[in-house]
């Protein structure tokens, strides 16, 4: 299991985050962090009502199906993503909370290292990283991926707002 500590912008009052990379885990003023899922999972940081996710898995393919990689945020007045190659250099980055990523320039399947940085409506810095694969269907009629899966339409809306369709097929 990989924890991330966040930064905490100094004068105000905020509960002290540990980030998990997990399946909805998250930290929130009145709540503890909890576990979810079965190990590392997608991207998701929350405090208040502040909220970020971002897939851990896309298929740029050009079928119209989970084409782009987008990290979702709520309540956030900045932010900063950056997409990392293997190698460490730098696919794509953005401050444009709409901005997506469609991969065209990606020259391996991953994994690719996302990093977020962004500060919440009330000041909280909020700041994490973890891996998004390429997928491909390949010749089979369902993505194979050795963890757990979550494209954009995964994202629990209840907690962070929009998602996104995807409409992809994973193995069981």
């Amino acid at each position: 299991m990989k924890h991330l500590k966040s930064t905490v912008v100094p004068g105000n009052v905020a509960c002290s985050l540990v980030l998990a990379v997990l399946l909805f885990s998250g930290c929130r003023k009145d709540a503890s962090l909890n576990g979810g899922g079965s190990g590392p999972s997608h991207l998701f940081l929350s405090v208040d009502s502040a909220c970020i996710q971002a897939p851990n898995v896309f298929t740029p393919n050009r079928d119209g199906i989970n084409d782009i990689f987008r990290v979702v945020q709520r309540n956030i007045t900045d932010g900063r993503v950056v997409v990392l190659d293997p190698a460490g250099d730098t696919l794509f980055q953005t401050t444009d909370p709409s901005a997506s990523w469609d991969g065209s320039n990606a020259t391996s399947t991953g994994p690719f290292t996302v990093k977020v940085k962004a500060t919440t409506t009330s000041g909280v810095l909020l700041q994490g990283q973890n891996f998004v694969h390429v997928l491909s269907y390949g010749n089979g009629n369902c993505l194979q991926f050795g963890g757990t899966p979550v494209s954009g339409d995964q994202f629990e809306a209840r907690i962070c707002g929009v998602s996104y369709p995807t409409n992809d097929v994973f193995c069981e």
